[in-house]
């Protein structure tokens, strides 16, 4: 891999991080709410419906007029990174741990 390629490969990984960041804040897993899977921060919005709803062929537009100005936009892209980054799971079990718990 010559140095050009890997300044590019440096910088993508430099803007995920700064993405991950930035969409922390908004997936959280509670007790006692959606028996602690992840949802949409103050809303009780389970990820996974999100996720089932793109595969139908929803868009993210479409999905934040269905729940009436509840979430953004952003929100919408925050799942879709929760579910990328789960699949990036660290062998053993271990994910790389953005995911607020309370």
């Amino acid at each position: 891999m010559d140095a050009a390629t890997k300044r590019n490969l440096a910088e993508v990984e430099r803007r995920h991080e700064q993405r991950v960041k930035s969409m922390v804040w908004r997936i959280t897993k509670k007790r006692g709410i959606r028996g602690r899977r992840p949802c949409i921060r103050d809303t009780g919005i389970h990820i996974a419906i999100i996720l089932y709803m793109l595969a139908q062929g929803a868009t993210a537009k479409s999905i934040v007029n269905y729940y009436e100005g509840a979430i953004t936009l952003e929100d919408v892209y925050a799942a879709i990174l929760y579910a990328a980054e789960i699949v990036n799971t660290i062998p053993g079990g271990k994910t790389f741990g953005w995911v607020h718990s309370k």
